[in-house]
């Protein structure tokens, strides 16, 4: 009876990791499993769900991953983790991360990020580190009213740790 309801989250997930895929260079094929003709994500590398079948958590630290950070990542609405920190991701970090409401970890430190944070829920996030970025910053002053920063190897904007108030 919930099969059907798994298979159309993994349809959404595939085209959302897909999409994912198709914005980043992987110089190691880490994500050759990542098949759009093979609809449970939940067994591709780097990809962790949730007891019923829902993708939480995105594993992609030091890969030596470039390319871009997709919209689609925005599609992944049980994300509670993302880990794409030490890569060579560049661009901006898509507006799509202020959909994940559940997401409770967001690493995207040491990268080649730029332009400003986008507006995200800060209700469930835990730790946020965005150091060593080339010039990423916060968009609001609701963002710096939530956020105390823990360290700084930056001028804009170091390790940040959340606080919900």
């Amino acid at each position: 009876m919930n099969a059907h309801i798994c298979v159309c989250c993994h349809v959404n997930a595939v085209v959302a990791l897909m999409a994912i895929k198709n914005d980043l260079i992987d110089p190691h094929n880490l994500l050759d499993n990542w098949d759009i003709t093979f609809v449970d994500p939940c067994s591709w590398r780097m990809v962790t769900c949730s007891p019923d079948g829902y993708v939480s958590a995105l594993g992609l630290p030091s890969q030596n991953l470039s390319g871009t950070l997709s919209p689609g990542i925005g599609n992944l609405t049980n994300l509670q983790s993302v880990l794409m920190q030490n890569n060579a991701i560049s661009g901006s970090i898509p507006a799509s991360i202020g959909k994940l409401e559940k997401l409770q970890t967001l690493d995207l430190s040491s990268n080649k990020l730029h332009g400003e944070m986008p507006t995200i829920s800060l209700v469930k996030i835990e730790f946020l580190p965005l150091y060593t970025n080339y010039d990423l910053g916060l968009a609001t002053r609701s963002h710096r009213s939530h956020i105390s920063a823990c360290a700084s190897s930056e001028a804009r904007l170091g390790w940040v740790c959340v606080q919900v108030l």
